[in-house]
């Protein structure tokens, strides 16, 4: 199946449909209308209206059968797709196997102990894989998932959800875990955040050694939502990614394949029945970032493009990214498709993005863009064109117009010497009754 997040324009939808080769969406009624529009030929089905619920209730309740299926159930066929932004300014479907998911998802149910007394919330947006951990977890567990409203992704509204439904795990993105106040969450027994960098602080506000434990763990969408857990992070300690999960290798390499000694940077590599089977169509590509595997004859390792280093205890220790790659609210992004997007709308005659870190320690997009000549550019139009096209967390928080890119020497864009970004203020209101 492939999850799809009925919020992302059209036009993305509309491209992830056809590209997928989906031949049902099931959705719910209130959505519906938008999802057909978007899904074109392809059947949809509101699994919440009155006729579909009747229809259901006449199925049998029993497990399904292998005589049930239409073929056979192997380890190794795909059991998702999800859509990661890819640098051409087209996303790529990342296919993951039911190896992998059965892989990740019994580790991390005992890793951080999920049972039948547990209560997970379900909370990530459905095209952030930590959503299916959510499920999934939960799930084989059979604890309780605890769903989230429409519309609350953080902040007092999700906490109140927490306190008021007891729930005991969440797994989230450290801003989302951010904008909360831990006070009154006693029920809440576990804190995992994964997808993006966090200080310190966060531990500091959020750990309570003996009552509430908290868990770095990291992963991109090709090793099947995670690769790396750490131990209980406590207050005084390092911020780290921890060591490999059951069933996965993890390895520091050069660029030669070749392990680096411990304390140095390298490449991390992933290796394991987690890794995923590739990109959906696109061969090249998979080719290039799943690659063969010199510690395994015949096995793989995905190349995830993040620089590590390795300690003396095998935990590894973040450093950043050796490509153009960034994460915003635990979404990898592609820089290169949003400069596509960029250079495609009228009177841009080019474009540059780059990540950048805000004063509050959290991660933005900073897009700069060189009108064509003659051509007077509104940052403000920009953006909502770029809106258009690509969901929230692609669009740059600020776009700074320049009448030429800064070049290093040998022509390429000089990253270090951009101007500091332009951050537009709103309009202020009076408040009024």
């Amino acid at each position: 199946f492939v999850p799809v997040d009925p919020g992302y324009p059209a036009e993305r939808v509309q491209f992830m449909v056809a590209d997928s080769g989906a031949v049902l969406a099931l959705t719910v009624a209130s959505v519906a209308q938008v999802v057909a529009e978007a899904a074109g030929s392809v059947p949809v089905v509101a699994v919440d209206e009155v006729s579909v619920a009747a229809q259901v209730g006449q199925l049998s309740s029993r497990p399904v059968s292998y005589a049930d299926r239409v073929r056979s159930l192997e380890l190794s066929d795909a059991a998702w797709m999800i859509y990661t932004s890819g640098s051409t300014g087209r996303p790529k479907g990342v296919v993951v196997s039911h190896a992998g998911v059965g892989g990740v998802m019994s580790a991390e149910r005992e890793h951080f102990g999920v049972d039948g007394s547990s209560r997970v919330l379900h909370v990530c947006s459905p095209s952030f894989d930590v959503s299916l951990l959510e499920l999934g977890v939960g799930f084989s567990a059979g604890a309780t998932v605890v769903v989230a409203p429409a519309g609350v992704g953080g902040g007092p509204d999700l906490a109140d959800v927490i306190a008021s439904q007891s729930v005991s795990h969440v797994f989230m993105t450290p801003g989302a875990l951010g904008s909360m106040d831990p006070a009154g969450l006693d029920d809440l027994r576990v804190v995992v955040v994964a997808g993006e960098s966090f200080t310190p602080d966060l531990v500091r506000r959020w750990s309570v050694p003996g009552r509430r434990r908290f868990f770095n763990a990291y992963g991109p969408t090709e090793t099947t939502i995670l690769a790396t857990s750490s131990a209980e992070l406590v207050s005084d300690a390092p911020v780290v990614i921890g060591s490999a999960i059951a069933g996965v290798g993890a390895f520091v390499l050069d660029e030669r394949l070749r392990p680096v000694p411990e304390g140095v940077v390298g490449e991390l590599y992933v290796a394991g029945a987690q890794v995923a089977r590739g990109y959906h169509g696109r061969f090249g590509l998979t080719a290039a970032r799943f690659v063969a595997d010199p510690f395994t004859p015949g096995a793989r390792m995905y190349r995830t493009g993040d620089l590590v280093r390795r300690g003396g205890d095998g935990v590894f220790e973040y450093v950043g990214r050796s490509d153009f790659q960034v994460k915003i609210r635990g979404f990898r992004i592609e820089l290169g498709e949003i400069d596509a997007v960029l250079s495609s709308v009228p009177g841009v005659g080019f474009a540059v993005t780059v990540g950048a870190a805000l004063a509050s320690g959290e991660s933005a997009l900073v897009s700069y863009v060189v009108p064509e000549a003659g051509v007077v550019l509104d940052p403000a139009q920009v953006r909502a064109s770029v809106g258009e096209v690509l969901p929230g967390y692609m669009v740059p928080s600020s776009v700074t117009v320049l009448d030429e890119v800064p070049l290093t020497p040998v022509g390429k864009v000089d990253r270090a010497a951009l101007p500091a970004p332009v951050f537009e203020v709103a309009e202020y209101r009076a408040p009024r009754t």
